[in-house]
């Protein structure tokens, strides 16, 4: 060995310097052409304006512990004016390390790169072998170390706050990984250099190992993708067998491009494009350069654009032929592409179609050049397209897709499945089953298939994931049914009562246009409105995976029928010997054949809905062909009457519609004149029914109300949604008109939640006429105020349903508190807890009123009564809360004021109560309070008398 030992900074200079391709000139130590290994122990090179060692083709063996009890290796605090600030390799130049060596490379600096590490390229780099690594494992004697133990090696060469302007601060190798090392390890044989590079300079993933404080030379120039988080695609480009790229004429090619180094990292680099003519037949294959380059690229992110634009080429190009695009970065990224440095290259085959994108039409210019531009179809519809990158700017509501080689577009797609927006998609796109212009993941024809393992939920139009355990869903409406007749006869929420009918409209007609005017299939209105229609239980029920639109729409099906069947089974009961029909009307009441009606229009209003879901329809048209054909909306896949399903449903919607929606509405219209012809009693009850919430001869109005929604529903099948707008806004002024005028509803009852002096002053029959028929009116304002801001401003529309839906909330709300204490069995209790609280607070304040008017000051201690002439026993009110609250006894003025409502009612108490309050309780107070007083104005007594006055009046 040439010995450098135990010194604290070696100057030291071996022959001359050279001319260095990036290493500085100016090393503290350079070693130069040394023909045997250098030994390199227990030395400090630091705090030096230069390079620390400079190695050209020369072996320095290092060794020296971390623990070791002499100074440890170190090099630091060294300022290159280039590259390798404390330790620069160039040539053939190697570092031999023990398997307990430690090298420390510490806040060196330099302006470009490797700061603590600079390894430059080798002379024989232009081999075809695989070179050796620059660093090497030895033996104590400096001889190879063939064989080692995993375990034994604890070789480590620290790099720390190392710095340079540029990447790869820390260490700058040509091939760390890709190289050769002569060390076997025999432990694991498939442990490879990657893994001991990283364990030797602590390279390991969160650590530093990124551009900035590695880098190498490009080893992969690769495809990625910036949607799938800068994941690689492909690093094959250089096989020339096959065609990688087909090219539409005048399409700019886009490709997405990452260098990778050896350590695999992506670079910042300059990316240079060639396109060359190429022809290959069976015996021999030529290849011509047609451009010096066609795109100089400056790679400087994770995932890079490059656009190729061959229309400005167009006519040194053959339609049909194939060319060889070659892809060239220089390794070093600071010098400039030419042939004296040695670059990386990547090729690939693009083909130049003959033909045109779907959607497009090829012409000819005058220069003979083939160009396509966009369909004329599409071209009306509003549809905007760049060729360059063949992408097709959508306005809302269209839907377009490609099937096979011809692209199919549609006027209308529904606002629950496709985004009602400007929308930029790529001929790319299209081809994939789920498109951009597809919510949550949908996929296929007009975005009517839901993604992978999700299926369709119940009563509803968004996607979920599925289970077996949702077949409970048969059970829930088996229990629902009744519950919901139970709450119907409790609360008497039938249509006989004049409150409800209102909102049983609004329900109907927003239900009618509700995949119109709803955006998200689980937004809170849509879910609102599916529960109010008994839609579905609030949470999605999705049977199986893959359940499609046909068999969702099947099971909705279920509670309307079962409704309907309580309805029958009603019918039947009366028939049945072993029942005891008067003994169930006993216990039901008067209101089973109100509930029984009222059901019918629930269910009405169900079967209404999926007679327009089965019969909606909308046009599928394709760009390469005149003719157009129609598809179900909900499933652009099945043909409108054509598919066997949509047959199937089609007709149990026509069936449904003339044997249940026609019959109930003709029947309410013409109720009166078809009693002639029908004697039957049910019958009779059922249109006493219908008609009791109207004045007389003008029962047939809740069938003309039936007759508007059959008329909206025909609307949202054959016409688009605002011209359906349009008619729901006529629809709801002529009905406001029409009940303005003539006050169709009867007055609503106020037996049992009112007063009967209130009742009898303000609430006549006249006035509950009226608040029957604003209420409904109400309904009609909503519905009308609702479709016309649809109709005009479609930005806000989730507002919009929102705060109509808030409203209409709000009074049905309003509605079920009238229906709780009129007639629900816990009115009377609660009515009747509400005025012992409502007299109570009213005596209370009417005293304090006249306590303050004295201005008579209540000390807040407490007070006993110690004089005969006056009783302070105080009594406070107990459970009030539960409607029991009653005054004392010992209290004159509330003893009289029980009494006058036990005996004379609630107007006595009103009037005579009050006056007896006023009268004779101050005449007691001042009498006896004055005879106190004159007795001893000093006394104990007088102040007790004094002060309880006021008391005496809370009492």
């Amino acid at each position: 060995f040439a010995k450098l030992a135990e010194s604290d900074c070696l100057w030291w200079h071996a022959w001359s310097l050279k001319s260095q391709q990036f290493c500085s000139r100016n090393g503290i130590l350079q070693i130069i052409d040394f023909c045997c290994p250098v030994l390199y122990q227990h030395n400090i090179v630091s705090n030096n304006f230069g390079q620390g060692i400079f190695l050209s083709d020369t072996r320095m063996h290092i060794n020296g512990s971390k623990y070791s009890k002499q100074l440890t290796n170190k090099i630091s605090k060294n300022y290159g004016s280039i590259s390798g600030g404390g330790l620069c390799l160039r040539g053939l130049s190697q570092l031999l390390l023990g398997t307990n060596t430690y090298l420390r490379l510490q806040e060196n600096s330099v302006k470009i790169m490797g700061g603590g590490i600079f390894v430059s390229d080798r002379e024989t780099f232009n081999t075809n072998h695989t070179l050796p690594c620059f660093y090497q494992f030895v033996n104590e004697n400096g001889s190879i170390l063939e064989n080692a133990k995993w375990k034994d090696l604890k070789t480590q060469i620290a790099l720390k706050k190392n710095y340079g302007m540029s990447n790869g601060r820390q260490l700058f190798a040509p091939f760390p990984i890709n190289c050769e090392l002569h060390t076997n390890f025999i432990e694991d044989t498939t442990l490879g250099t990657i893994d001991v590079f990283e364990k030797v300079f602590n390279f390991r993933p969160g650590n530093w190992k990124n551009k900035e404080n590695a880098l190498s030379f490009p080893q992969q120039i690769c495809e990625c993708s910036n949607e799938s988080h800068n994941q690689l695609q492909d690093c094959n480009f250089a096989d020339l067998l096959t065609i990688k790229e087909k090219l539409y004429p005048g399409q700019t090619l886009v490709l997405q491009l990452s260098v990778l180094t050896d350590i695999g990292i992506n670079i910042l680099t300059i990316l240079e494009v060639h396109l060359f003519k190429y022809n290959k037949s069976e015996e021999n294959a030529y290849i011509k350069s047609l451009t010096e380059y066609l795109v100089l690229k400056y790679l400087d992110k994770t995932c890079n654009t490059v656009l190729i634009p061959f229309d400005t080429f167009n006519s040194a190009l053959d339609i049909g032929s194939n060319f060889i695009v070659m892809l060239k970065v220089p390794f070093h990224q600071y010098k400039p592409l030419n042939y004296d440095y040695k670059n990386l290259t990547s090729f690939f085959i693009l083909h130049l179609l003959d033909d045109c994108p779907p959607g497009y039409s090829k012409i000819k210019s005058e220069k003979s050049k083939t160009s396509c531009t966009l369909n004329k179809k599409l071209q009306k519809l509003g549809v905007a397209s760049d060729i360059g990158g063949v992408s097709f700017l959508v306005p809302p509501k269209v839907w377009i897709g490609v099937d096979n080689s011809s692209l199919l577009y549609s006027t209308y797609c529904l606002q629950v499945y496709c985004k009602h927006e400007h929308l930029n998609v790529t001929l790319k796109d299209l081809q994939h089953s789920a498109s951009q212009k597809c919510k949550q993941g949908r996929m296929g024809v007009l975005c009517s298939k839901c993604p992978d393992g999700q299926g369709e939920v119940v009563g509803s139009v968004a996607c979920s994931e599925c289970s077996y355990a949702s077949l409970l869903y048969l059970l829930i409406v088996l229990l629902l049914a009744p519950l919901l007749v139970c709450l119907i006869c409790c609360l008497n929420l039938t249509i006989s009562t004049r409150s409800f009918n209102g909102f049983l409209f609004y329900l109907h007609v927003v239900n009618i246009n509700l995949d119109s005017i709803s955006s998200e299939p689980k937004q809170l209105t849509r879910v609102l409105i599916d529960i109010l229609n008994f839609q579905n239980p609030g949470f999605p029920l999705c049977l199986y995976p893959g359940m499609d639109k046909f068999t969702e729409s099947l099971l909705s099906l279920i509670l309307p029928l079962y409704l309907v069947g309580i309805v029958g089974m009603a019918f039947l009961l009366p028939k049945m010997r072993c029942i005891n029909i008067h003994k169930v009307h006993m216990a039901v009441g008067p209101r089973i054949t109100p509930v029984l009606a009222t059901i019918i229009v629930l269910a009405y209003n169900k079967l209404s809905d999926f007679v327009i879901n089965s019969l909606v329809f909308t046009n599928l048209c394709r760009t390469d062909s005149d003719e157009c054909t129609y598809v179900w909306l909900y499933d652009g896949g099945m043909e409108y009457f054509q598919e066997p399903k949509h047959i199937v449903l089609a007709m149990l919607a026509i069936i449904l519609m003339f044997i249940f929606l026609v019959p109930v509405t003709t029947t309410t219209i013409f109720g009166d004149l078809l009693k002639r012809c029908i004697r039957k009693q049910w019958y009779w009850n059922f249109i006493d029914t219908f008609y009791c919430s109207f004045r007389f001869k003008l029962g047939f109005w809740i069938g003309i109300r039936l007759l508007f929604v059959i008329i909206l529903m025909v609307a949202r099948v054959f016409l688009y949604p605002k011209e359906s707008f349009l008619l729901t806004i006529c629809i709801a002024h002529f009905i406001i008109i029409f009940q303005t005028v003539f006050r169709p509803f009867r007055h609503l009852r106020f037996e049992r939640c009112l007063p009967r002096r209130l009742k009898e002053k303000y609430f006549t029959e006249e006035f509950s006429k009226f608040i029957a028929n604003m209420n409904d009116n109400i309904f009609m304002i909503n519905i009308a105020i609702l479709f016309t801001c649809l109709l005009y401003k479609t930005n806000d529309i989730e507002w919009m349903v929102m705060l109509s839906e808030s409203a209409a909330l709000l009074q049905f709300s309003i509605i079920l508190v009238y229906h709780t204490f009129e007639y629900s069995p816990l009115g009377p209790k609660l009515v009747q807890c509400f005025k012992h609280i409502y007299h109570s607070l009213k005596a209370r304040l009417a005293l304090r009123l006249k306590r303050r008017k004295r201005n008579i000051y209540v000390d807040d201690s407490p007070l006993l009564a110690t004089t005969p002439q006056i009783n302070l026993i105080l009594r406070p009110l107990h459970n009030q809360s539960e409607c029991s609250s009653e005054f004392s006894e010992e209290s004159e003025v509330e003893t009289r004021g029980e009494s006058k409502v036990e005996t004379r009612g609630e107007s006595e108490v009103e009037t005579r109560g009050e006056s007896e309050v006023e009268t004779r309780g101050e005449s007691e107070m001042e009498t006896r309070g004055s005879q106190t007083m004159e007795e001893d104005d000093g006394s104990e007594g007088t102040k007790l008398s004094t002060l309880a006055m006021p008391l005496l009046k809370d009492q």
